[in-house]
């Protein structure tokens, strides 16, 4: 009897080390799945990172690429952009010294353009004196022909030239006929028979 009190007490014992044991390795079991749950959640987000560090690598790779191509034509175009600068440059300075010649030139043609006009203006006072001077010898001259006229009217109603009337104007001897008279001879008087009475008359 106490012989299987005894047992009966030491397979309860067993048997509570086993259900112990049995519920120990259940837990660590399930210890052991949630960790490993775990690790693979961890190892999906992980991996999930990874793909989208990739990813992003990638797009910086390409991004990079992208840079340095942008770089090498920026690089390029500035290079482009000096020479054309430099060209411009000598230019604008070919385009200045032409501009500073045709300026020197524009000033001596401006020189000789007034001086050539002070000359004009000099000539054109010039010749408005001699045309005012030739308006009034006009005058002058007309007003004396007119007075020639009126003086040769009573000339112009004879009907003789001015050459004839000229010819009369000049002094001449005047030339006197001769007289053409018959000297009478003398004749010899006879003997007088008579003489001579002289009739002798007082006042």
């Amino acid at each position: 009897m106490l012989g299987s009190l005894a047992t009966s007490a030491y397979l309860l014992m067993e048997q509570k080390k086993t259900k112990k044991l049995i519920n120990d390795a259940q837990t660590a079991a399930n210890a052991q799945k949630k960790s490993s749950l775990k690790l693979t959640e961890q190892k999906t987000v992980a991996e999930n990172e990874k793909l989208l560090f990739k990813k992003q690598l990638t797009a910086a790779t390409n991004t990079l690429a992208a840079a340095k191509t942008a770089l090498s034509k920026a690089e390029q175009d500035h290079g482009k952009m000096a020479a054309d600068l430099q060209s411009s440059q000598t230019a604008q300075a070919t385009l200045q010294s032409e501009l500073t010649i045709a300026q020197q030139g524009l000033a001596v043609k401006a020189t000789e353009l007034q001086a050539a006009l002070t000359d004009r203006e000099a000539a054109n006072a010039k010749l408005v004196k001699t045309l005012a001077d030739a308006n009034r010898t006009h005058a002058e001259k007309t007003i004396e022909l007119e007075k020639a006229s009126k003086a040769l009217k009573p000339f112009l109603s004879t009907g003789l030239t001015p050459a004839q009337i000229k010819e009369l104007q000049q002094k001449r001897p005047v030339e006197i006929a001769v007289p053409r008279f018959i000297a009478p001879k003398p004749i010899k008087p006879g003997k007088l028979s008579e003489p001579i009475q002289q009739n002798v008359q007082t006042p």
